[in-house]
Parts: C-alpha cells; structure tokens; sequence
C-alpha cells in the first residue's frame, strides 16, 4: 500500500487556493447513475469518478484521484499558429498554461443525459467553442459507462488548427490506497502492452483499452480495475462514438501534471504515483483542424470491472485508414458542418 504522495497534497492544497483566489471556489457537482458517480467542479472543468452501489465491485471505489478532489485531472487546449508559435489553454492554468475558466460561457444540465446523470460546461477562447459533457449512462452494470466528451466548434472567421490533451489521474483505493496503479494495454482481453509501472506511449488500435491495475498489497490484489477505452466503443450512446487518440501515454502524474501539454515519457518507474494522457492532435504537424462553421467531438469512456474482466458492451469497429491519429470511421461521424 502507498501512502499519498505529499507532493500531491501540495498540488491539490495550491489548486483550492489559486481557485478561491481567484473567484472560482465552486460548488460540486455530483452525477450518478447508481453504478457510477461522477464530480464535477462548477466554473472549473475538473473532474473525478468513483463507484457506486450497483457496480458489482462495490461502492466508493475510485478510479481517479480521489474520493471528492477533482483538481488533479485536467484537461487542456493548444490552438497552432501556421505563422509558428501557439498557446495552451488548461483547466485552472495546470501546467502553466493560460487559465481555461477564464473563458467559461455556461454550465449546467447536459442534453445527452437524463437530469443529475449528465452536465455540460462551455468555454469560447478566440472564435473556438469547446463544449465538454460528463456522461454517466445506463441502468444497470452490464449498459452502463462513464463518457468524457467534447465539441469542438469553430465560431470564427477562418480555419483553426488545435490539439487536445485529457490527463487522467488514475487510482485504486481496495484493500488500501495505490496512488502509482500499473498500466496494461488490452484488446478482447488478449494483452498488447504487458502490465507495468514504467512510462510507455501507446497508438490506439481499433478495439484497445487500457487496464489500471493496483499493485497486490500483502493482504492480496486489488477488488476492482479502473478501465479507460481507447479505441474501444461500448455502444452504449449511439450519436457519441469513442474516438481514438492519436496517443495514449502512461506517465508520472507529477511530472505529466507539471506540463499543460508537452510531455515526453522517460520510460522510468511511475508507482509512486501514474497518470494516464490522451492526446488528439499532439503537435503541429498531427493538428485537428475546422474550417469555419466546423465542429469535431472527441469521446473517451471510463469503467470499473472486477479484476481481469473486460468492459462491458462493444460494437463492431469497421477498418479504416488512419487520419491525424483518429480513425477516419470516428471522424465522419463525429464532424459535421454546422447548421
């Protein structure tokens, strides 16, 4: 069992300052289908998960740090300049970018779900609209997931080029806390990436996920195991298909967390503490870009299963070519021109 590392207590005590500091101390939003809860810091787009009473693994598991601190997941916006240069964007300013909230435009009840099971919150940062919605869905363990999804929408007067990065803080919290948990890359249950506790980069394939698995502690294994598709769909939201990063990485979190987008994997060990980051359109020369009126959707979906089992649901993923790391399947359905 590891004990919390206090340089997370550092970062999580300097992010509720900086947050009151600033205005933005906000309330928590809970989300909750029975089998999955979901906080969400108000004017803040931070955001964490645990279980809840119905997922067979019992409740009050985490799956990102930890219980009702949301502040060390972030997510984070870099629009490309074709003259050169760029500027990052992240939630509460994490890593050094500029601060995200500060463009907030609105927050409330989400359309993708039934009340208190979804909530949307909406940034415009220089003719870009980023529309993120936390989803839980389903009425019982075998139909249900956590969604993490945005729109992106380009509101201005030209074309716009832009990456995206989700930092996820992965946890494991029984029998005993495991604030480092392992990394194994699955399809169908079959092994891709062997389980390990070094850094790695990953090129999601159609069907992939990631397992976050606790180290066994003396009194024996973990009772659960954090699941993050990758370019596995559930099915489970029909107009919200997952999209596959161009890259997943296993990370330091303090070190991941310490940057607002550039990160590149030492291959050292990370159980002290581990995080996970998916990038769409990591640099330059991979961007996503929209012409003017565009919108493009990026979706992520998180699961608890009991140990060794696979997620739950799946949907047949037709072979495609690969575009700027996202399948070109993902991307006709998830980009549309705006009406």
């Amino acid at each position: 069992m590891k004990i919390r590392p206090r340089q997370k207590i550092l970062s999580v005590l300097l992010g509720l300052a900086m947050a009151s500091l600033s205005g933005q101390a906000s309330a928590l939003v809970t989300l909750s289908n029975g089998i999955y809860d979901v906080h969400v810091t108000e004017a803040s787009g931070t955001w964490n998960a645990v279980t809840a009473a119905g997922n067979p693994v019992g409740a009050g598991r985490d799956l990102l740090y930890d219980g009702t601190t949301t502040s060390t997941n972030f997510s984070s916006l870099r629009i490309y300049s074709p003259t050169g240069g760029s500027a990052t964007y992240s939630f509460n300013g994490s890593g050094g970018g500029t601060d995200l909230n500060a463009y907030l435009t609105s927050q409330g009840a989400s359309s993708f779900g039934a009340a208190g099971q979804a909530y949307n919150q909406t940034w415009n940062v220089n003719g870009l609209q980023v529309a993120q919605d936390l989803i839980v869905t389903g009425t019982a363990y075998a139909n249900s997931a956590i969604y993490h999804t945005v729109a992106f929408t380009n509101t201005g007067n030209s074309a716009v080029s832009f990456g995206w990065r989700n930092l996820y803080d992965w946890a494991v919290n029984d029998p005993g806390f495991d604030d480092g948990p392992s990394n194994a890359i699955e399809i169908g249950g079959a092994s891709v990436v062997a389980t390990t506790t070094s850094e790695f980069l990953y090129t999601p394939a159609a069907g992939s996920y990631a397992r976050v698995a606790a180290a066994p502690p003396p009194a024996g294994g973990a009772t659960y195991e954090p699941l993050l598709g990758l370019g596995f769909d559930p099915g489970f939201i029909a107009i919200l298909p997952v999209t596959a990063p161009e890259l997943y990485g296993y990370v330091s979190w303090p070190s991941a967390f310490g940057t607002a987008f550039d990160y590149t994997p030492s291959g050292g060990d990370v159980s002290g503490d581990s995080a996970g980051l998916s990038w769409f359109g990591r640099t330059i020369g991979s961007a996503l870009s929209l012409g003017v009126g565009e919108t493009l959707r990026l979706t992520q979906t998180i699961y608890a299963v009991p140990p060794g089992q696979t997620p739950p649901g799946g949907v047949p993923e037709p072979a495609s070519l690969v575009l700027l790391g996202i399948g070109l399947a993902s991307l006709a359905a998830t980009r549309r021109r705006k009406a």
